[in-house]
């Protein structure tokens, strides 16, 4: 949406490509408190037919004064959701079978290593850790889809949906561990790396991290996060380099539990000076750049 201020200081104007974002700038406008009376919508007759055909005008809220519970699109999640999930679950339940079949030993060994972790290779591999990546997406379909479909802009932002997510995470993590004490569904499996049970501990535990970094935004907006959070794959590339490569090797796995949390502290801070000093060369050279190019 392109807005623009007319001569009217107090009018404010929109143009708007598609009906989706008409929607959302009415359900915005209207949550702030305007009345629906006070918006007035300009449509031509071809997109009129396009967007508003077999009765859907009378359902939307560019035409509706009541917005709570109107319907934007198809149903959050959909054919999409159901697949992320099963795409997450096949993940986490095949792993322990692609690590214990023969049948991908003829495969060469870069090849190989993308499926299950080769000693000197790689540790990270699509199994399981492909599931994370579709959990992931599940959850950002719930949060995106309470946000725009669900029109309750209000008690979206007091975090109704939230505490639903923090609900879903520690009942996943539970179910998680508690089925650690039953029968393995798959005797070979090692609860640390490959079985099922660990991976939605795990996931569990992600899913109740969003929920909880909401809810600290209440009181610390987490500027220093969000500084790591923009240089997200900067540090996880240092970050794997030097935790799991030569450097550290001699104390790996030989330090004692106290020497482990100083190190966890201090390796972040290392590695938050890090991205202070990425991002102080990045502007550096972009504001380098703008001079030249100013000056030519």
């Amino acid at each position: 949406m392109a807005e623009t201020a007319v001569d009217n200081p107090t009018m404010v104007t929109g143009l708007f490509r598609d009906r989706e974002s008409a929607e959302r700038a009415v359900v915005a406008v209207t949550s702030r408190g305007y009345d629906p009376k006070d918006i007035n919508m300009v449509i031509d007759d071809d997109a009129r037919q396009r967007y508003f055909a077999s009765g859907d005008a009378k359902d939307s809220a560019l035409t509706s004064t009541e917005i709570e519970g109107v319907d934007l699109g198809g149903p959050a999640g959909g054919t999409l959701g159901t697949l992320f999930t099963a795409l997450t679950a096949a993940c986490a339940m095949l792993t322990p079978l692609v690590r214990q079949t023969p049948l991908l030993s003829g495969l060469p060994d870069p090849l190989e290593a993308y499926l299950r972790p080769l000693r000197g290779l790689t540790t990270f591999t699509l199994f399981p850790w492909a599931g994370f990546f579709f959990g992931g997406c599940l959850v950002g379909m719930a949060l995106e889809g309470a946000a725009r479909l669900s029109l309750r802009v209000e008690s979206w932002k007091s975090g109704v949906e939230q505490r639903w997510l923090a609900l879903a995470g520690a009942a996943l993590a539970l179910v998680g561990y508690l089925s650690s004490y039953l029968p393995p569904l798959f005797p070979g499996a090692s609860f640390w790396t490959s079985s099922p049970t660990f991976f939605f501990l795990r996931l569990g535990v992600l899913v109740l991290s969003v929920p909880v970094a909401f809810a600290v935004t209440k009181w610390w907006r987490g500027e220093l996060l969000q500084e790591f959070g923009r240089a997200s794959l900067f540090v996880y590339w240092v970050h794997v380099e030097l935790v799991y490569g030569v450097l550290t090797a001699p104390i790996h796995r030989r330090l004692p539990l106290p020497l482990v949390f100083l190190a966890f502290a201090a390796f972040t801070v290392a590695m938050f000076g890090l991205v202070r000093l990425k991002t102080a060369i990045v502007s550096r050279g972009r504001s380098t750049k703008s001079m030249t190019a100013a000056q030519s």
